[in-house]
């Protein structure tokens, strides 16, 4: 599943942070270095650090503006 969202977005020139390849096992940030702000994907059921929380799935809308 992140693999496949992962390459939706870099179609859409949004790359992992230092172009990194996507990998279900760990955490990918996907943004530009420059502007500091980032889409984190992983894999659904993952539990985050420091916490009992665990990823769901969402639907989410992407708007990406050129500068």
């Amino acid at each position: 599943m992140v693999e496949k969202a992962g390459e939706e977005l870099q179609c859409k020139s949004l790359t992992s942070r230092d172009n990194d390849p996507i990998n279900r096992a760990y955490l990918n940030f996907m943004g530009d270095d420059g502007s500091y702000s980032y889409l984190l994907l992983v894999e659904p059921g993952r539990r985050w650090i420091f916490s009992d929380q665990v990823s769901e799935v969402h639907p989410l809308e992407v708007v990406v503006k050129e500068t």
